[in-house]
């Protein structure tokens, strides 16, 4: 078992409670987790909050998908195939408990998860269950990594660096993020587990999205929101 450094899978104190700080609270989400509980029961999940670069002609009036920034709230944009893209940072957030029981994951599995993504897959998810496939691309400037997620991978967690790939329904994703539902939508998630040379805690991190090609099945997804995910209750991840 190794540990990753604390340095990437904690946020340092000052940068979460800023990030904290400037950030709107969520209905039912505001909680500061129980530091005494073995558990992580309560997550911290830092969203995107800025558009640092993409080529997409899609999202007028100004060419920026802005609507997959923030907590999931069913505004999604769409990454056409064939290398469209939209990079991301400026993360902020806050507590979010139940998260694991809410993805339907292990506990364990969401602790070493550093990166969440959800997508609006309409009625039915991709033949992996979970999200279309799309290119991803993490960097803190220092170093990089990158996943290539193919959406007829089974099982996903075959492919390095993925935790966990799946569904939830529109109607449990409305009620635990407290938006307005859509009908018969359903929401895929991903979990990402990074290189310990990757500093998710650096203000230059960044996570970069692309669509799929025609090779890879429909590879559009319809990004919602994006997330760094950090546990306040535990001092160091071991896998």
């Amino acid at each position: 078992m190794k540990s990753k450094s604390s340095t990437k899978k904690l946020i340092v104190p000052a940068l979460l409670a800023l990030a904290l700080s400037i950030t709107p609270s969520i209905p039912g989400h505001t909680q500061a987790p129980d530091e005494s509980q073995p558990n992580c029961s309560s997550s911290v999940v830092l969203w995107a909050g800025k558009v640092l670069d993409t080529n997409s002609q899609e999202f007028p009036p100004n060419g920026v998908p802005d609507s997959m920034l923030g907590a999931p709230d069913f505004k999604s944009d769409a990454l056409l195939c064939c290398g469209e893209f939209v990079k991301v940072g400026d993360f902020r957030g806050g507590f979010h408990p139940g998260l694991a029981a809410f993805l339907g994951v292990s506990e364990s599995d969401l602790a070493r998860a550093d990166i969440i993504a959800f997508e609006d897959n309409g009625f039915a998810p991709a033949p992996s269950g979970g999200w279309e496939s799309s290119h991803w691309a993490f960097s803190d400037v220092t170093s990089s990594f990158a996943i290539d997620f193919d959406e007829f991978t089974v099982p996903a967690t075959s492919i390095p660096g993925v935790v966990a790939n799946g569904s939830v329904s529109g109607a449990s994703y409305a009620a635990y993020f407290g938006v307005p539902p859509l009908p018969s939508t359903v929401v895929s998630y991903l979990l990402f587990d990074l290189p310990p040379t990757i500093n998710t805690a650096s203000p230059a991190f960044s996570v970069k999205v692309s669509g799929g090609f025609p090779i890879e099945g429909e590879g559009t997804p319809d990004v919602d929101a994006i997330g760094i995910l950090a546990c306040p209750c535990k001092k160091s991840k071991n896998k």
